[in-house]
């Protein structure tokens, strides 16, 4: 067994096909549940690596990570709330800089970002976040400009 200790981080990487469920010539090509591919090993994360779905086989770190997280520049999960703000609900599972879905009452940017209309737009009570123009006024008049 051999180990790698990356910043306060330890992940245990088996050899000769262990934790394989396909194992050719040495090789490991399928791993068994809970395990994912780690270059032609399977490796089980522990503690902070645990949201990790797909490890990163050219350096040490999570590639892709479960729903609702995403990796960091430093290959750990981190929660997408915790990176991209509280009104992000979604964030893609591999290295992002941006949410792809808001609490509702926010919209979301074409740069990734959450907000609110009523910051952006006055008397705006719908907008769309790609086009940065107020839908629907809350005073009754339309926002024939993009604004109320």
């Amino acid at each position: 067994m051999v180990y790698y200790l990356v910043v306060l981080l330890s992940v245990l990487v088996t050899s000769e096909c262990s934790n394989c469920k396909l194992c050719e010539e040495g090789k490991c090509k399928e791993c068994e549940p809970t395990y994912t591919m780690f270059g032609d090993e399977c490796i089980k994360g522990e503690s902070v690596l645990d949201r990790c779905v797909e490890y990163e086989s050219t350096k040490f770190g999570c590639k892709k990570c479960v729903e609702g997280f995403t990796p960091s520049v430093n290959g750990l999960c981190l929660q997408c709330t915790h990176v991209f703000g509280v009104d992000c609900l979604e964030c893609e599972q591999t290295y992002s800089t941006q949410c792809s879905k808001c609490k509702q009452g926010t919209v979301l940017t074409r740069e990734g970002a959450c907000i609110f209309c009523s910051k952006y737009f006055t008397y705006c009570e719908e907008c769309d976040g790609q086009t940065m123009r107020c839908l629907k006024c809350k005073n009754g008049k339309s926002p024939a400009t993009g604004f109320c």
